[in-house]
């Protein structure tokens, strides 16, 4: 293991130096080197994407010892400090841009944003998956999807309906009961995973 760390870095200072080479000596303190906009813009792209990358591996990395510390499935934390941390930006975005006079837009930003990332995160590495051999792949069922399913399909259901009858005009009080129904979602799907509710028919099942 601390072989293949040093040939890393030293594979790594060997490569930076050589670039690093290469723009001192085709550069001046005035004017950029001619290649600089496309070297920049695209080592900046794949620069950011790594550190994204490498960020994100150690987030999920310190969730999970969370999880393990509290006796919490990944599916728990997924609901919880995943999804608080991934949708904090969008519910702030699409926050001011309902106030700012566009609802409409923000509602298509709320349906838009987990939409194509459940299918790009989800399709991305399953299709790399197949591709590299694996003729499939299999998603153990589990009792709290099963639970966060039924609950987001019936109240899809019931949101389109309340929009119907209201013609697409809610008031305050529609969103107050979102926000509570959420919030007892998330207790339910907690005290289920700590054992603390038992359902029959996850059992009967084979999911409990």
């Amino acid at each position: 293991m601390d072989i293949r760390l040093r040939t890393d870095s030293l594979s790594c200072l060997l490569v930076a130096t050589v670039i690093a080479v290469v723009i001192v000596f085709t550069s001046r303190l005035e004017t950029p080197p001619s290649y600089y906009t496309a070297y920049s813009s695209y080592l900046g792209f794949i620069v950011a994407v790594t550190w994204i990358y490498l960020i994100s591996n150690e987030a999920v990395s310190a969730i999970r010892s969370i999880g393990v510390a509290f006796n919490l499935g990944e599916i728990a934390i997924g609901m919880t400090i995943l999804a608080w941390g991934n949708c904090l930006l969008d519910f702030i975005s699409n926050l001011s841009i309902a106030r700012k006079g566009f609802p409409k837009m923000a509602i298509a930003a709320c349906l838009g944003a987990p939409l194509l990332a459940l299918l790009s995160g989800v399709g991305i590495p399953a299709s790399v998956y197949l591709l590299l051999g694996t003729k499939e792949f299999h998603v153990k069922p589990d009792r709290l999807i099963t639970i966060v399913y039924f609950a987001i399909a019936g109240f899809l259901i019931i949101s389109n309906l309340t929009l119907l009858v209201f013609k697409f005009n809610v008031k305050k009080p529609y969103g107050i009961f979102l926000i509570v129904v959420y919030i007892a979602l998330i207790i339910f799907t907690l005290l289920v995973e700590l054992n603390v509710v038992y359902l029959q028919f996850l059992q009967n099942l084979g999911l409990s």
